[in-house]
């Protein structure tokens, strides 16, 4: 699959890992494997 047809699809992000950092909170960590993620989107 192209990687248009990828951007096209709902989002999917796996949680490889979650941290806790002090005067940040609980950040989890992953890869977007389809979908787009933008800054500012909720």
């Amino acid at each position: 699959m192209s990687l248009r047809g990828h951007q096209t699809k709902p989002i999917r992000l796996p949680i490889q890992d979650v941290y806790k950092i002090g005067g940040i909170g609980t950040v989890p960590v992953g890869r977007v494997e389809t979908g787009v993620l933008k800054p500012g989107m909720a």
